[in-house]
């Protein structure tokens, strides 16, 4: 809404299920995580709000990749995050995690949010649209501790060749490490400000 706020009205598209109410549950501790504004002040805030579950051209050569179909079997749901669905708390199967995808003559840059759908299921549902991924550039989802996801994703990364790998802030420091030895200068640790010609 900030953004919204500071640009004026601009076209917004997402998920239908990015409405839904998520939380986080750590014991006895629940907290509200996910977006604190309701569909009528988004829809007043925007010049049009696009829900979809299907893949969106948002502008020529980019594309929003829709819901990730989960075709992976080391790519599950997190146990702390959870989501009301029909008045019951379940476990968040972030339907509404999509990616963003820019077509170039070299193949597709893919840019994640967190890719809490799992970055493999995201890179394979991209390859069904496109011959090659020239980048893959945000979050990876790989720095909780869940180790047996690290290696499955490092062997589909060293199949699908991307030229540059950026990854950002739920990647953590083991799995950015491991990925730095194996790629070498195809592995880019981001953070906030970096800026580079792909």
């Amino acid at each position: 809404m900030a953004v919204l706020e500071a640009s004026g009205p601009k076209r917004v598209f997402m998920h239908p299920e990015a409405l839904a109410p998520k939380y986080a549950i750590f014991g006895q501790i629940q907290r509200f995580i996910g977006i604190p504004f309701s569909k009528v002040a988004i829809e007043g805030a925007s010049l049009n709000l696009g829900l979809s579950k299907e893949p969106i051209e948002v502008m020529p050569g980019v594309t929003l990749t829709g819901e990730v179909p989960r075709v992976t079997d080391f790519e599950g749901l997190e146990p702390n995050l959870f989501c009301r669905m029909d008045g019951e708390m379940v476990p968040d199967p972030f339907l509404d995690d999509q990616a963003l995808v820019v077509d170039t003559p070299e193949g597709a840059i893919v840019l994640t949010g967190c890719a809490h759908s799992g970055v493999v299921n995201i890179l394979k549902h991209v390859l069904e649209r496109h011959k090659r991924i020239r980048a893959v550039v945000g979050g990876t989802h790989l720095g909780l501790g869940d180790t047996k996801r690290l290696q499955p994703t490092i062997e589909f990364l060293d199949k699908v060749a991307p030229d540059r790998m950026i990854f950002t802030h739920c990647t953590g420091a083991k799995a950015a490490a491991t990925m730095m030895e194996r790629f070498q200068d195809r592995f880019v640790p981001s953070q906030t400000g970096l800026a580079m010609n792909l």
